[in-house]
């Protein structure tokens, strides 16, 4: 028999030894500072965990583990369900890698319990040695230095968030719904991730003092950076002026000279479509698909479907 319930950080660092990373680690914390963190037993013992934090109007699932002797037993199932019935009044999203071990097991289970695929992501991530920063080195001679100084001379400056002044991190986090869209909008940012950001490798490009483009950076423990938002105004949309916070906040990372940088863009994002495949996929040391999923809450699924997803 399968029991599931919420645990301590604590509880979770004691029991889990030897059965977690440092990503999982760091979920776990989140999930229990500001989140659910559940634990599940079959038949007495320890058989899984699943981590999932509160991400504007949302819950989401971060990370979920199953011993290894408790795989194909229904663990994973009952941990999702658990959360999906504590949280039956908001929406639960999670992402799931293609290239994951375990993707289609996880898929099943995601549809069992009513989720819905939203959308895809493509996802890059460079490592930074050898061959990657080689070519980054090569685009830069060959491209970027000369796109950026085009940019730069039609008026786009980049600054890094650490020097920026006041009035453009307020444009940053209070910038109208007009200018950005929903994925882009950075005002979840910084409601939830922002103590983990990396105000350094953090950039925003400017032109007559106005936000035009910008990236923001977190940190993601063991040398790993995320580059969480790679976004630009809709009034900039076609200008170009991401390359510059993009190509910035690359160097900074390639002068680190270790360490890993992930990044990523949606698929229906056809608008970056050129920036996709001349600038991201270029020095990636590896890509794949994330699938996003999410189970609407019970009064959504009825207003939508006419019945509910048990």
């Amino acid at each position: 028999m399968i029991s599931t319930e919420e645990i301590s950080l604590l509880s979770f660092l004691l029991t889990f030894q030897g059965h977690r990373t440092a990503f999982a680690d760091m979920c776990a914390r989140e999930a229990a500072e500001k989140g659910v963190l559940l634990t599940a037993e079959l038949d007495g013992k320890p058989a899984g965990y699943l981590c999932a934090s509160y991400d504007i109007q949302s819950l989401l699932i971060t990370y979920a583990y199953t011993l290894p002797e408790y795989r194909r037993q229904g663990v994973l199932t009952e941990l999702c369900a658990a959360l999906c019935k504590s949280a039956s009044s908001i929406a639960v999203r999670l992402s799931i890698k293609s290239d994951h071990e375990y993707y289609a097991a996880f898929e099943v289970v995601c549809r069992k319990l009513g989720f819905r695929q939203t959308d895809s992501v493509m996802t890059y991530s460079c490592e930074n040695k050898g061959d990657a920063r080689e070519r980054w080195e090569s685009f830069m001679e060959q491209h970027g230095n000369g796109l950026c100084g085009t940019l730069e001379r039609r008026g786009y400056r980049a600054f890094p968030f650490s020097e920026c002044p006041r009035e453009v991190l307020e444009q940053v986090y209070y910038s109208c719904m007009t200018d950005y869209g929903n994925t882009l909008d950075p005002r979840p940012f910084f409601d939830v991730k922002a103590k983990n950001m990396l105000w350094d490798m953090s950039f925003a490009a400017l032109r007559e003092n106005k936000l035009a483009a910008y990236v923001l950076t977190v940190g993601a423990g063991a040398s790993a950076v995320i580059f969480e938002h790679i976004s630009a105004s809709k009034t900039q949309i076609g200008s170009g002026a991401i390359l510059l916070p993009f190509c910035r906040s690359m160097d900074s990372f390639f002068e680190i000279g270790k360490g890993t940088a992930s990044y990523a863009m949606y698929d229906s994002n056809r608008q970056a479509g050129a920036f996709r495949k001349k600038v991201l996929s270029v020095f990636a040391t590896r890509s794949s698909s994330v699938y996003n999923f999410c189970r609407k809450t019970k009064t959504d699924r009825e207003e939508q479907n006419g019945k509910i997803y048990t």
